[in-house]
């Protein structure tokens, strides 16, 4: 079983988006089960889609959030803290996961030179020509969450009194169990969860 769960605690939008005021990311290598659901269909709701897209350019956003990671038995526990910002078209992220167990934090940075990982505490750090993060699916970034959304023509929504929730195709190509996403928003377009799971269509909760 692979689980992963963010909750945020800290986050601040500048520069238009929704309001995002709670933030529970959960990945697991299960399907999920959908509990309560009267209706799905395809999204296509014009007014909605324009309202992501307005999220996704937001110039600059800080996200801070506890997440925890269980793979088989085994529980690991990170504080994710994420600093993003356009400027004169330039994309620039910086991505610190912090290992509470072994007290060590992993930093990615993309610049115009490039994507950095850096080790702090072992004063190590690597140049990649890398497309990160733009290679693959990232479960903390809210561009690449509403990039799924918005590039997935068949993206399926449930609407109900609670909210929306779509499910989406994704893209990890080192796991390939990983074919969609199940991401929840509130009636006000708050994002409260996204799931990643498997083909198999297991319930998540």
């Amino acid at each position: 079983m692979y689980f992963i769960h963010i909750k945020i605690n800290k986050e601040y939008f500048y520069n238009g988006g929704i309001d995002l005021k709670k933030l529970y990311i959960v990945i697991i290598g299960l399907v999920i089960c959908a509990i309560g659901i009267v209706v799905f269909f395809k999204f296509k709701n014009n007014s909605l889609d324009e309202t992501l897209k307005e999220a996704k350019s937001m110039n600059s956003y800080q996200l801070v959030c506890d997440m925890e990671m269980t793979q088989n038995d085994e529980l690991k526990s990170y504080e994710v803290k994420v600093d993003y910002l356009k400027k004169d078209k330039q994309k620039y992220y910086r991505v610190e996961l912090y290992d509470k167990s072994l007290n060590q934090s992993q930093i990615i940075i993309k610049n115009k030179k490039g994507v950095y990982v850096l080790t702090p505490t072992l004063n190590q750090m690597f140049k990649f020509q890398s497309d990160w993060p733009y290679n693959n699916s990232q479960v903390y970034l809210i561009q690449s969450i509403l990039d799924d959304i918005l590039d997935d023509e068949e993206r399926n929504l449930v609407s109900d009194d609670n909210g929306y929730i779509f499910t989406t195709s994704v893209n990890y190509p080192n796991n390939r169990k990983l074919v969609k996403q199940i991401v929840t928003f509130d009636k006000k377009l708050n994002l409260k969860k996204v799931s990643v799971v498997d083909e198999n269509d297991f319930c998540y909760y």
